[in-house]
C-alpha cells in the first residue's frame, strides 16, 4: 500500500520536476544602488543554490548577462527598484498606503551565476517610447 501511494505521488509531481530545470547551478545575489539614471552593483555574493527561471515582470527594467565576447547569455526583466509599497496604520480606522516613487534606492537582485558570464548590463525603457537606455554595466564574477 505504501508503495502504491509513493508511486501515485511520484506521478503527481513528475510534471513539476520535468518543467523546473535550473538555469544555473549557482545564484548571484547583487546589491544595487539605483538612481533614475544609473544602476551600480555594490556587492556580489555567489551562493551554491540553483537558479530557476522566474516569471517575467511587466517592467521597464531589464538585465542581460554577457559572456567574454559581449554575447548575451541570459536576459530577464525585474521590478522597478525605485518603487516601494508602504502601509500606514497610525490611524487604525483609516489606514493609508500605496506606492512611493523614490529618486534613489538600495535594492537587491537575484540572477543566475553562469560559468561563462562575466558582466551584467542594466536597461530601462524610456517613457513614451520602446527605446531602452543603458543604466550601467558591472562585473559579476567576484574573483
Amino acid at each position: 500500500m505504501k508503495l502504491l501511494k509513493w508511486c501515485l505521488l511520484s506521478l503527481l509531481f513528475l510534471p513539476l520536476v520535468a518543467v523546473a530545470n535550473p538555469i544555473a547551478e549557482k545564484t548571484a545575489y547583487l546589491s544595487l544602488h539605483v538612481s533614475g539614471q544609473a544602476i551600480k552593483v555594490v556587492n556580489v555574493r555567489i551562493k551554491s543554490l540553483k537558479f530557476y527561471e522566474m516569471a517575467k515582470d511587466e517592467s521597464d527594467f531589464r538585465y542581460e548577462i554577457l559572456g567574454k565576447g559581449g554575447e548575451v547569455l541570459y536576459s530577464s526583466t525585474f521590478s522597478d527598484p525605485l518603487i516601494t509599497f508602504e502601509d500606514d496604520f497610525s490611524d487604525r480606522k483609516n489606514p493609508r498606503g500605496g506606492q512611493r516613487h523614490l529618486d534613489e534606492n538600495t535594492s537587491h537582485l537575484k540572477v543566475p551565476y553562469l560559468k561563462k558570464g562575466q558582466r551584467i548590463r542594466f536597461f530601462r525603457k524610456q517613457p513614451d517610447s520602446d527605446q531602452e537606455m543603458t543604466m550601467g554595466t558591472a562585473v559579476i564574477d567576484p574573483k
